[in-house]
């Protein structure tokens, strides 16, 4: 039955060109292939560290995870801005654009490790991540590997950003398996070999092999695409103003996801326990199988969604959303299934290192899951679009409500790890609202004020 609606679902994806309906095939064959490695590597990397070990080194890896997307607004500054090259053939701009965008990041980005590098011993590592089991010389030596390996991630990573921007989504996809891949083996080999210092050459393995395959890829990719090839004489101030002032808001943006995203586990930490970390990671990494399927199919379509805007092709952009709609709605059908076989895969997958998450943290968190997928939806046109205004507003509501609505909700009500999803959910309740209006009003041509800026 699924089978035959993802046939029909990917026979009417409104199409601008033959290659869309094959960059979304191609990325879930690797993505599939990326999730089985992950599920892979928890399991290997939960039973090598142990339970406390693992919560205090997911609280970090959450923190490095998402910072990856926290370049200041640049990488979709240049997403846009550069697909709008490329659709008008203005090759020069596209080579300023990206040349531009890596120069200021990497001056950016060395300033940032210096600063942190200076603050570092000022600050008492084990008490930010409740890491009493941890000795303090380690959480020390990982906090500041972790920090260099995060500004070489924020460069490198700018070829995400590029690749999306010319329909390449399925390379981006190709090059996350090969991170993992590389990052299991890496694992498997260390666990084999029984390090004195396990938690430590985790970390850096996970920070350090993401920047070695970043670099390979992107010199092979600016050798084979000399469109987009960046140069020192291609770096221009102009080019640099022009994705300031869509990028200032990106960045505002990105601040915003960061909170909510690393929130949950620092709560968790600090309110619970760092085993306690484990148990929400896992339920969370199990259900975000469905933010996983969600994203392949979702991020390909919001340069097609810019490139559609630039040329006035409103229509083609409503059959989308149609579409992603219907595939959200059966996405909520796969929620209840996930739900519903929850316990028997966890016993599975983790075997004797199953935490034994309660069934309502499953629930909840599931219904957390599709909510943020359906205002991921409309997000991402509106951010194709560059019309994020409003959701400057609403990120820095919902950012600067979780953490405060997760502590009180915590100690009055006593609902244990239930409490997180259930705030989250809370949190989420204004831009469930107000996303959809606006691109309703923005696709009418309706949007006025706020609602188009």
């Amino acid at each position: 039955m699924l089978e035959r609606i993802w046939c029909q679902f990917i026979s009417q994806i409104p199409v601008r060109n033959s290659n869309l309906a094959k960059t979304i095939i191609v990325s879930v064959i690797y993505k599939a292939l990326n999730v089985i490695v992950q599920f892979v590597l928890i399991r290997i990397t939960l039973s090598y560290l142990g339970s406390n070990d693992y919560g205090f080194w997911m609280v970090l890896s959450t923190i490095f995870t998402s910072f990856n997307i926290f370049d200041f607004g640049l990488g979709n500054g240049l997403r846009n801005k550069l697909t709008q090259a490329l659709s008008d053939n203005d090759y020069v701009s596209a080579k300023q654009y990206v040349s531009t965008t890596y120069l200021a990041l990497t001056g950016i980005f060395t300033f940032i490790f210096f600063t942190g590098f200076l603050a570092w011993p000022f600050i008492d590592w084990n008490w930010v991540f409740n890491a009493i089991s941890v000795p303090k010389e380690t959480v020390n030596l990982i906090t500041l590997v972790t920090l260099a390996m995060f500004c070489l991630r924020l460069v490198t990573n700018l070829l995400t950003s590029i690749l999306l921007a010319i329909h390449k989504a399925d390379t981006v996809e190709l090059i996350n398996l090969i991170i993992n891949a590389v990052t299991l083996l890496s694992i498997l080999l260390i666990k084999w070999s029984q390090p004195t210092s396990p938690l430590f050459i985790t970390t850096f393995l996970y920070g350090f092999i993401p920047v070695f395959v970043l670099i390979i890829a992107s010199l092979y990719v600016f050798n084979k695409d000399v469109r987009i090839r960046p140069g020192i004489h291609y770096v221009k101030r102009d080019a640099l103003s022009a994705l300031k002032g869509l990028g200032s808001q990106f960045f505002i943006l990105q601040i915003c996801s960061m909170i909510f995203v690393t929130a949950p586990s620092f709560i968790i930490a600090h309110l619970f326990s760092t085993s306690e970390v484990t148990t929400y990671t896992i339920v969370y990494r199990y259900l975000s199988l469905l933010i996983v399927l969600s994203n392949v199919i979702i991020v390909p379509y919001w340069s097609r969604i810019t490139e559609a805007a630039h040329l006035n092709n409103f229509g083609w952009i409503r059959k989308a959303v149609m579409s992603l709609i219907i595939l959200w709605l059966v996405g909520c059908l796969i929620a209840t299934c996930l739900v519903l076989v929850s316990d028997w895969f966890f016993d599975i997958w983790l075997g004797e290192d199953n935490p034994k998450a309660p069934w309502m943290l499953t629930l909840i968190t599931a219904i957390s899951v599709m909510v943020m997928i359906f205002n991921t939806i409309f997000s991402t046109v509106l951010n194709a679009v560059s019309k994020i205004r409003l959701q400057l507003f609403l990120g820095v509501l919902v950012a600067g409500s979780s953490i405060p609505l997760m502590v009180v909700i915590t100690q009055q009500f006593h609902f244990g790890l239930v409490t997180i999803p259930l705030t989250l959910i809370l949190c989420m309740v204004p831009t469930l609202i107000l996303q959809p209006l606006q691109y309703f009003k923005v696709i009418k041509g309706e949007a006025r004020g706020i609602w188009n800026k």
